[in-house]
């Protein structure tokens, strides 16, 4: 099958155009108006014929399906029967909807009765015919509401029954290698159609000089295509390049989610969770001081699960003896709930978990056991330094333990700090810090919209100048 986009003044000209360049057994798959015009979706080499053969088999064994549920149909009633009952609301000129051809026999049956039903609910069988002159008047009356009621009711009445024929029907459709078949070719028009808008959109953001330049800032911000797009979509099209700018940091920041409050502000469980080397021991350490600065340091009480690594379990008591607070270690992460249990007299406590890839089995089982504790509110730490892609995957891993933000750490060490948020947009989980360096507790900041899409900026044009000095001593 192959799509193509038509432009033009008027239909007829759009028209035209698909003959010209597709010939006369070109599918029309959609139009619609837009600016300057219309625009024609076409396709050729459509396999109409396989379409037709699925669509049959699918009818047949809706027919054979619906002979078995004949039983199981509550009060059938003959279709002849339905002209009279279903009309007696509606305008002598108005004929009864024709059957579906997709519904199975049975099944159209029981829509023809639920039709009536809704449109007469209450009507009695021995009831006298009206005047002509008092049955006119009521239905001109109840002219512009009676369609919307009688559609819900015909719905609800219809869905009662329908619910009654057991499901071989759709089991029998599902089954069918030819719908199978169809369904394929349906999901390969459906990835054909948004590419086509995609190439669309990226057609109109070139006719843009202020769109195409905030696109390409985004782009080497390291923001993906589906993002920079969102944002740049929201810039008018005939703004100065030069102004765009200062648009595109106010649009950016609109985009993103931060924390509105801060974490570890009013006390409780606060539990870091991310792969190994993530840094998440260090920032758990600025966390503590960060809140024994403002409070107290026997407050705060910290809590290791890692009983993998030595080094990050050692490096956790160093920093416990620097802020004098204690350092408490579980081996069975299922027992963290009895560890808390026992510190509810601290009013901080800070839990850092054991640093497993992303993809080692051992990992469900942990974030399984603290996802049971629900006063734990649980942060991912997140490395802006990796690629958009493999965070993708670190949020969908770690998403068993119901995170409520993301900390983002090593801002530091990369120059594209635009495919971090990305991911955090897209997975819609908010920011409640960022983290920028070794340093306990300075290096660690409250996440903020604008400073963050200032610090895009700051991050892209530090690494273009540190890229230039470095050429410049090599050369």
């Amino acid at each position: 099958m192959k799509i193509k986009r038509f432009f033009a003044q008027d239909m007829r000209t759009a028209l035209r155009l698909v003959r010209e360049e597709q010939g006369p057994n070109a599918v029309i798959l959609s139009n619609r108006r837009v600016e300057g015009g219309v625009e024609v979706v076409s396709a050729t080499d459509y396999d109409e014929s396989l379409v037709q053969q699925s669509l049959t088999a699918a009818r047949r064994a809706a027919e054979a399906a619906s002979e078995a549920a004949a039983s199981a149909v509550a009060t059938p009633v003959k279709i002849t029967e339905m002209p009279r009952v279903a009309t007696a609301h509606l305008s002598p000129s108005a004929p009864p909807p024709p059957p579906d051809p997709l519904l199975p026999p049975q099944a159209a049956q029981v829509a023809a009765v639920a039709r009536a039903e809704a449109m007469n609910p209450r009507m009695p069988a021995a009831a006298p015919p009206p005047a002509p002159a008092a049955r006119a008047q009521p239905v001109a009356a109840e002219a512009p509401q009676r369609p919307i009621t009688a559609i819900d009711q015909i719905e609800r009445a219809a869905a009662r029954r329908l619910t009654r024929i057991p499901d071989q029907v759709a089991q029998l459709c599902v089954e069918d290698p030819q719908i199978a078949e169809m369904k394929r070719e349906m999901a390969l028009l459906r990835e054909s159609l948004k590419k086509e808008l995609e190439r669309f959109s990226d057609q109109r953001m070139r006719l843009s000089p202020a769109r195409a330049a905030a696109f390409e800032e985004l782009a080497g911000y390291g923001c993906d295509e589906a993002f920079a797009r969102g944002i740049v979509e929201r810039i008018p099209a005939d703004l100065d390049p030069q102004r765009a700018r200062g648009l595109l940091l106010g649009q950016l920041a609109k985009s993103l989610r931060v924390c509105e409050d801060e974490p570890i502000a009013h006390g409780g469980v606060v539990a870091l969770v991310g792969p190994t080397g993530v840094g998440k021991t260090t920032t758990l350490a600025k966390l503590a001081a960060r809140y024994a600065a403002q409070h107290s340091a026997r407050d705060v009480a910290l809590v290791t699960t890692d009983g993998f690594r030595i080094g990050a379990r050692e490096q956790l008591f160093t920093y416990g003896r620097l802020l004098g607070m204690p350092v408490i270690e579980v081996a069975n992460p299922n027992e963290l709930g009895e560890t808390l249990d026992r510190l509810g007299e601290y009013k901080l406590v800070l839990v850092d978990t054991a640093g497993l890839s992303h993809r080692d089995l051992a990992l469900g089982a942990q974030l399984s056991a603290l996802a049971k504790l629900r006063h734990v509110n649980t942060q991912l730490v997140l490395p802006a330094n990796t690629h958009a892609d493999d965070l993708d995957e670190v949020v969908r891993r770690f998403g068993i333990a119901k995170p409520r933000g993301v900390v983002l750490s090593k801002v530091d060490e990369t120059g594209r700090l635009g495919a971090a948020l990305g991911v955090t947009v897209r997975h819609g989980l908010p920011i409640s810090y960022l983290t920028d360096g070794q340093r306990v507790p300075e290096d660690i900041h409250r996440a903020e919209a604008h400073r963050l899409a200032l610090r895009v900026t700051e991050q892209r044009r530090g690494s273009s100048h540190l890229h230039e000095e470095i050429e410049h001593v090599a050369g």
